[in-house]
């Protein structure tokens, strides 16, 4: 897959299934498994780090009730590398 700027836009907007293939060949370039998910959850705990507000990160991530979102924080913060 040949990644350019032109390849990336589709009259002004990117497709999720663009999106999830620039992020796997980027994944797969480097050695390491990366999709848009994986983004989203580092994304997440990067704000959460911040100190970006609980309720801001749940609109951000479009969930509907803040046990949704302190759940996903406290599950990626479990099992970050030490």
């Amino acid at each position: 897959m040949s990644i350019t700027t032109s390849s990336l836009r589709s009259r002004g907007r990117i497709s999720y299934n663009l999106a999830r293939n620039v992020m796997s060949e980027i994944g797969k370039r480097a050695g390491v498994p990366f999709h848009a998910h994986l983004a989203r959850h580092w994304r997440a705990v990067k704000w959460s780090r911040s100190g970006v507000s609980l309720k801001t990160i749940m609109n951000l991530l479009g969930h509907e009730s803040l046990k949704t979102t302190q759940v996903y924080l406290e599950m990626l913060e479990r099992f970050r590398p030490g």
